[in-house]
């Protein structure tokens, strides 16, 4: 009798054990596949960061150019005038005569643009011919036709 309540209770404890191995498995096995979804998430928040600085640095570095384009032309400026003779004029390429019909405007960026005199004239006369077109098509015309403005 002693044997069978020996052997009856090495039974019970190996079913226990057993049972809590394989609990002890599956727990590990849920913990497994919990740390390889945070490790997936961790790698695409990562790739999100990097993909938005590479991003943020090209922005950057493109309005760090912008702004030493323009400290360049206003260190050009500064230097050119530096460089200039006190009260006088000094003509930038020399050739007077060439240029007699040319009017030198600047842009925004203080880049000298180079203007004819006979574009100007055409755009004077064209400016000229519109306002004389709205004089005699101006809104009363179209009033006086039924035209809605």
């Amino acid at each position: 009798m002693l044997y069978a309540t020996l052997i009856t209770g090495i039974i019970c404890v190996t079913v226990c054990v057993i049972a809590l191995v394989s609990y002890a498995l599956r727990a590990l096995q849920s913990a497994q596949d919990t740390s390889q979804t945070f490790a997936f998430a961790h790698n695409n928040t990562l790739k999100t960061l990097e993909a938005v600085h590479a991003k943020n640095i090209a922005q950057t570095q493109d309005v760090l150019d912008r702004f030493m384009a323009l400290d360049f032309s206003l260190f050009k400026a500064y230097q050119s005038a530096e460089n200039a003779e006190f009260g006088g004029f000094s003509d930038p390429t020399g050739n007077e005569e060439e240029e007699l019909g040319q009017v030198i405007a600047f842009t925004d960026s203080g880049a000298p643009r180079d203007i004819n005199a006979g574009l100007l004239e055409d755009l004077a006369a064209r400016a000229n011919e519109e306002s004389l077109l709205a004089e005699d098509f101006g809104l009363e015309f179209d009033q006086k036709e039924g035209f809605t403005p």
